[in-house]
């Protein structure tokens, strides 16, 4: 029996001493001596029972409770036993709010939404909140992509073409060439005498895709001073003595059909009727383009080219015009040009008939006109009555837009320099916007503008 309560005895005091240990509170000196001696005591006793019966009397007691004898609480517990809250809300107990919102206790607000607590919008449009735009367009936001602009129209077109080199291509204007194939794509068309009381038409192309231009006539040395105020590869077929001169002279790129054939071709509905040889020459945007690559001309117009007048942002009546729909240009007796104005356009007629391009079968129709007056005279000697058109220098003229006409003047310098164009008080002349049609004519010549119908 003694025995027995040594060996509780002993178990007693290494609780006691494991619960000093637990609950760290310091022991009195006495108290550690007590136990101490106490349990060398209870050592001494229990080595002196056999092993067995001490085995014996741990086994009598549950394992579990020999620690928890005295505390009423499973040990779980002991840690949090004057907390009376679970064990993972002991760091938050006084702030009566889960852990993960301890940071943004004060803001009223989730954590994610504490840095735009003020801003009222979210935080993926914080750099944004000012320019009523997403943010993937804040950096478009006050720029506009610039369009692609033809200088010889105004009107927009496309990377590949806006630098390209124009084409001027010479075509025949004689009654039986009419009508005509491709004039509605050209940017500029010249018309001007030849020899003989009939004109020819320079039609200067840029962005263009017809396939059948025509018919193609011969080249005259003025004719060369319209192409090179364009940079302009010049196509024809065949030519006078000084228009040969005047292309070797300026050096221009030049398609003669004389001389490449493959370029041109014959319409052969023309060849089966008598007269029409002549007025059955063609070509096409295609053709010229591969004969262009083929002869290794410069594929861009030469840097800072200018057509020598500008365009109007909107269609503008011009200031200080004169109401202008109808215009007649005798060019010759009995052989004239005119045009009359609807809805923005100039509509062309030749000799009293509506004047169509075959491919379209649609009157050509133009946004400006310009009258140029140019000093026209024979050339001494020749047998075939040719003119000698003197484009280099300056002079006067009109402009028609719009449906309103007034004075200009015009300049140039040389032949390979543009001719400029002006208002009569020296300013830049403006156009509107798209293709233009230039008359040239002496001086003397009565123009007729009216504001009636002829």
């Amino acid at each position: 029996m003694f025995k027995r309560v040594s060996l509780f005895t002993l178990m007693l005091c290494l609780f006691f001493a494991f619960g000093s240990i637990i609950y760290a509170e310091p022991l009195e000196q006495s108290d550690l001596e007590s136990s101490h001696s106490t349990g060398e005591e209870a050592l001494i006793e229990v080595m002196d029972m056999p092993a067995e019966e001490s085995l014996t009397e741990v086994m009598d007691m549950p394992a579990d409770k020999t620690l928890t004898e005295d505390t009423d609480t499973p040990a779980d517990e002991t840690l949090t036993e004057d907390t009376n809250t679970p064990a993972d809300e002991t760091l938050t107990e006084d702030t009566n709010t889960p852990a993960d919102e301890t940071l943004t206790e004060d803001t009223d607000t989730p954590a994610d939404e504490s840095l735009t607590e003020n801003t009222d919008t979210p935080a993926d449009k914080t750099l944004t909140e000012d320019t009523d735009t997403p943010a993937d367009e804040s950096l478009t936001e006050d720029t506009d992509i610039p369009a692609f602009i033809c200088p010889l129209t105004g009107l927009e077109t496309d990377k590949a073409t806006v630098n390209s080199r124009p084409v001027a291509v010479v075509i025949n204007n004689h009654t039986k060439a009419r009508p005509q194939s491709g004039l509605s794509q050209a940017a500029i068309c010249y018309e001007v005498l030849s020899e003989g009381n009939i004109t020819r038409i320079v039609a200067v192309f840029h962005d263009f895709d017809t396939q059948r231009i025509g018919p193609v006539r011969s080249i005259r040395h003025y004719f060369v001073d319209f192409a090179c105020d364009y940079d302009a590869i010049l196509v024809y077929h065949g030519g006078s003595p000084r228009g040969y001169a005047a292309i070797k002279e300026a050096g221009v790129a030049a398609l003669d059909a004389m001389r490449h054939s493959g370029t041109f071709w014959r319409d052969p509905e023309r060849l089966m009727i008598p007269g029409m040889f002549e007025h059955s020459s063609y070509t096409g945007e295609a053709l010229i383009r591969e004969a262009q690559g083929q002869m290794m001309f410069r594929p861009v117009v030469h840097e800072g080219l200018n057509p020598g007048f500008f365009f109007y942002d909107e269609p503008t009546f011009p200031k200080g015009a004169s109401w202008a729909p109808f215009v007649n240009v005798p060019f010759a007796e009995q052989y004239s040009s005119a045009f009359v104005y609807k809805d923005g356009l100039y509509y062309k007629s030749i000799e009293g008939t509506p004047q169509i391009d075959e491919e379209t079968g649609e009157r050509l129709s133009v946004s400006n006109i310009l009258i140029q007056n140019v000093a026209v005279s024979f050339i001494p000697g020749d047998r075939a009555g040719r003119r000698d058109i003197d484009v280099i220098g300056e002079g006067s003229g009109k402009l028609l837009t719009h449906g309103g006409s007034v004075p200009i003047k015009w300049s140039k310098d040389s032949r390979e320099s543009p001719t400029r164009w002006y208002n009569e008080d020296g300013s830049d002349l403006y156009l509107n916007k798209g293709k233009t049609w230039i008359c040239l004519v002496s001086p003397d010549t009565d123009v007729q503008i009216k504001v009636d119908r002829f």
